[in-house]
């Protein structure tokens, strides 16, 4: 079972701004920062020490994604990142190391077959 939590007030996440981003890549400059930065903040809290760490999965939910980031492997820890619509995945809870694992791989396969062309 998945411990789930978040760090959103000690490092808040970017927001689309529809006034100055007229197209996605600002928004995603600035989710890759926040990324970071979010990796950093679980670093000074001991964490980082999972083959997993700092993987992120991905759910599709409604119109977007949820999207969690694998912090610790014994005890299986997920971060959810709200980017995005910021969507929660219902049952997340309830995945095992094997789950997350199989996912990251089939993510990574996935990727390699259809690179992002942002």
């Amino acid at each position: 079972m998945a411990q789930i939590f978040t760090i959103e007030h000690e490092v808040p996440a970017p927001q689309f701004d529809f006034k100055t981003d007229k197209n996605f890549a600002g928004y995603q400059a600035r989710v890759d920062v926040y990324l970071e930065d979010v990796k950093n903040k679980l670093k000074e809290y001991k964490y980082g020490q999972s083959p997993l760490f700092g993987e992120i999965i991905s759910f599709s939910v409604a119109d977007g994604y949820a999207q969690y980031m694998v912090v610790s492997s014994r005890p299986l820890r997920l971060l959810h990142l709200p980017i995005g619509d910021a969507w929660e995945y219902i049952g997340i809870e309830r995945l095992r190391l094997v789950d997350v694992e199989n996912k990251v791989n089939a993510q990574k396969t996935l990727a390699k077959l259809f690179p992002p062309k942002i």
